[in-house]
């Protein structure tokens, strides 16, 4: 899918904040959720501590547990846009079955996709 003026505008929000916040310069993420809501969370890896925590999960964190439906994410390294890893496509799946359809992940400065692009084979569906 192509990007919206407003998916434009979240990448700017997410370079903003990438300059004003970032750890360190080697691997410094930022991230912001658009929830079905409308509410935004905004997150920065944090790479100060012994394991590191990444963007997107900071931002998770701030958003549950009130919301749990994603509508758009966006992660920013540098002035680059990059799709969230494997660990947090799946906790926007087990946060809520609906991101699977419903969110819409912008992977780079051109594009976005819906969570179930990303995450092809949900695990879950086996039990059912």
């Amino acid at each position: 899918m192509k990007l919206t003026k407003e998916d434009k505008e979240l990448i700017r929000k997410a370079e903003k904040l990438w300059e004003k916040e970032y750890v360190s310069k080697k691997h410094s993420v930022s991230a912001i959720i658009v929830t079905s809501k409308g509410n935004i969370f905004e997150g920065m890896s944090m790479e100060d501590i012994q394991t590191g925590i990444c963007a997107e999960r900071t931002a998770f964190f701030k958003m549950m547990p009130k919301e749990r439906e994603i509508k758009t994410i966006v992660a920013v390294y540098k002035d680059k846009v990059i799709p969230p890893c494997g660990i947090c496509r799946e906790i926007m799946y087990n946060m809520s079955e609906k991101n699977l359809e419903n969110t819409e992940v912008i992977v780079s400065k051109e594009h976005k996709v819906k969570l179930k692009e990303l995450f092809p084979f949900p695990w879950k569906k086996a039990f059912h």
